[in-house]
């Protein structure tokens, strides 16, 4: 009997310790008087496979100005950013968009707010039989040109040649091609910039364009970097024919867009980005123009389930605390790689287009992710925190990324260096169905509300007084598992 009681009072005192280990609040230290770099305004972008613009006959343009629910989507996501290419870029029997196509989807991010990074084709094309596949190439490009100079230098970002280019695999015959259609666009175009090499990570290839096209007229202004930060949707993707794809495993695929650890293959990738950056006298930014979570268009049941919301929120402030330009997610209702796209930030609807969780990840950027970066301490790995200071107003972006049947929510204390207005400050979610981070597109919230198929959101912001505690420079609320929240406080 006195051996019971022991074993009882033994594990009356763990649970004691692991109860009130749960209920310790994680302590995130804000610095509002010490402001750093400016977060892009076009943080968030999309990127689309060109062919869209390649229409076949009585095809009606994706990209159109009279296209309201799909300019509302980018308007409530913030989407500021359209990149053009792809494998379709390259790899296609279609023509190249016309003045007609270019002009419509011009005129669509006019509309939408948005500015495009438009590509031109690289790859000498297949038409066996034509003596001058080069000067198709260059012809294009020059006509493409002259046409947006004329039109839409307002909208332009930049031009980009070619896409994913390792079929050229000596650089000294990549850059004379590379070269000889950028002095084409610039003869038409002299004020225009470029982005490249629009590739997946190859500090070589990185290193050579900056060197090569930094400082010329025309200069290249950004590394354009291509990113799956999981790899391929599937274990065998490069299977003999015949033999059928093998997707991976879901559940410990969602684990692993939550995994603090990611951040360190993000770092190494960053790593080499400002190492090629330093080879340049000039300012040469950087952005993610092809990204998202699993290449071949995405993994079923992962990168279209409630994980990818929480992971994309946080690749996108992961990013911009590190000073890129932003993240375009590739996206459509098919992209080049295998079946419909999974990882699609929206796709096509009876009504207009329906959001996927991504699309929920990024609204919450938009509504944290302005103005300049501000300095945190955050002793916690499953708690990721990002703060940013826009006028007087500081957005704190909480993610918790604990989840499965034992975990639990947590408290987070928010010290800032400066008294906050209590009575203005509020919070909004970003939720999922039970917490369950397997759910898809039907459970997904922010602010309590779901984003319609029109392209509007009505969420609601809740005064913090109501469900947390503020005391001068002090706040503190209770963030559920896989879940995040945006805490807006006017600073005094």
């Amino acid at each position: 009997m006195k051996k019971l009681r022991n074993i009882i009072s033994i594990c009356s005192m763990l649970f004691w310790v692991t109860a009130n280990a749960q209920s310790d609040p994680v302590a995130v230290s804000v610095s509002t008087s010490n402001p750093q770099h400016v977060i892009s305004p076009t943080s968030i972008g999309v990127s689309y496979e060109i062919e869209l613009l390649q229409l076949e006959k009585d095809e009606i343009p994706y990209f159109r100005p009279d296209n309201k629910p799909l300019i509302s989507m980018f308007k409530t996501l913030g989407i500021k950013n359209l990149r053009l290419g792809g494998n379709t870029l390259d790899y296609t029997k279609k023509a190249v968009p016309g003045e007609e196509q270019i002009a419509s989807c011009f005129e669509f991010a006019r509309a939408a707010g948005a500015e495009i990074i438009y590509s031109v084709r690289l790859k000498d094309t297949n038409q066996k039989g034509e003596p001058e596949v080069e000067n198709f190439n260059k012809d294009n490009a020059a006509k493409a040109a002259k046409f947006i100079h004329s039109k839409y230098s307002d909208v332009l970002n930049s031009f980009s040649i070619g896409n994913e280019p390792y079929y050229y695999k000596e650089w000294d015959v990549y850059k004379v091609k590379w070269k000889g259609i950028h002095d084409v666009i610039i003869a038409e175009y002299p004020e225009a910039v470029f982005s490249g090499p629009d590739h997946n990570p190859n500090a070589e290839l990185d290193n050579n364009m900056v060197r090569e096209f930094s400082d010329i007229e025309g200069p290249m202004v950004k590394i354009a970097r291509h990113f799956y930060p999981f790899g391929s949707s599937y274990e065998n993707p490069r299977r003999p024919k015949g033999v059928a794809l093998i997707p991976k495993n879901e559940v410990e695929s969602r684990d692993k867009m939550l995994s603090p650890s990611i951040h360190k293959k993000y770092g190494n990738v960053y790593k080499r980005i400002t190492q090629a950056q330093a080879l340049s006298d000039a300012e040469v930014g950087y952005r993610l123009t092809e990204s998202n979570s699993f290449s071949m268009s995405g993994l079923k049941d992962v990168s279209d389930s409630y994980a990818s919301a929480l992971w994309g929120l946080d690749y996108l402030h992961w990013w911009t605390s590190h000073k890129a330009e932003g993240i375009d997610f590739h996206t459509g209702d098919k992209t080049s790689g295998v079946g419909l796209c999974k990882y699609a930030v929206f796709v096509t609807s009876k009504k207009g287009y329906k959001a996927r969780p991504l699309a929920y990840g990024m609204k919450l950027f938009d509504l944290g992710g302005h103005g300049k970066m501000l300095p945190i301490e955050n002793p916690s790995t499953n708690i990721a925190v990002y703060a940013t200071l826009d006028d007087n107003i500081a957005a704190v972006t909480i993610i918790n990324k604990e989840h499965g049947d034992e975990a639990k929510e947590q408290v987070v204390q928010i010290k800032l260096d400066a008294k906050v207005n209590a009575s203005k400050s509020k919070i909004i979610f970003l939720r999922g169905r039970n917490n369950d981070i397997s759910g898809g597109e039907d459970d997904v919230t922010i602010g309590g509300e779901k984003i319609n198929e029109d392209g509007s959101w009505d969420g609601k912001w809740t005064p913090l007084r109501k469900i947390g505690v503020v005391k001068d420079n002090v706040i503190e609320v209770k963030i559920p598992p896989a879940s995040a929240a945006v805490v807006r406080v006017v600073i005094l």
